[in-house]
Order: C-alpha cells, then structure tokens, then sequence
C-alpha cells in the first residue's frame, strides 16, 4: 500500500457487533489514509461519507525535517475551516 500510494476504504458488511478481523482492518484503513466502517446498521451513512472522501482530493508537499532515515508520524490539520483530513499516519524515508 505504501508503495501505491492508495488509500484503502474499508466497509464492514457483517451483520455482528464485532468480529476477529475488525482490527487489522482498521489498522490498514488508518495506516493508508483511509476509514473503516460498519454498513450494518446504516448503509447508507457509510456509504455517503465514502462518496465524499473520494469526491475531495488534495496533495500536500512538505520539506522533510533534518532527522534519521526511518519511519516518522505526520499530523495534518485545518485551519481556518471545519472538516476531518484523511491521510497516512506516518511517512518512511
């Protein structure tokens, strides 16, 4: 996933509460920049809110900070305006 770029969406159609796979699932969806969510209950709210983070796209640049190669967290938020961002936890040099 890191090497495409993609971000992944997961939709949990399992009609349970919970299940063994849920947490890789979540994990894979954060990790990418992605969500998870359960359409059990209401379909149709998971699916709008999956329409509308792929209606939005951005790119952002960034100058990475003078630090060792390796793994490293981002945190990317708003300002000046309401909404949630969608992105990777962390980026690899």
């Amino acid at each position: 996933f890191r090497r495409a770029r993609a971000s992944v969406f997961c939709l949990d159609v399992t009609d349970a509460a919970s299940h063994t796979l849920e947490e890789g699932l979540i994990q894979v969806a954060a990790d990418t920049g992605g969500f998870f969510a359960r359409t059990n209950q209401f379909p149709g709210l998971a699916m709008q809110r999956l329409g509308r983070a792929l209606t939005g796209r951005y790119e952002i640049a960034f100058v990475t900070p003078d630090l060792p190669r390796g793994e490293h967290a981002i945190r990317v938020e708003l300002v000046g305006r309401k909404g949630q961002v969608l992105h990777r936890l962390a980026y690899r040099d």
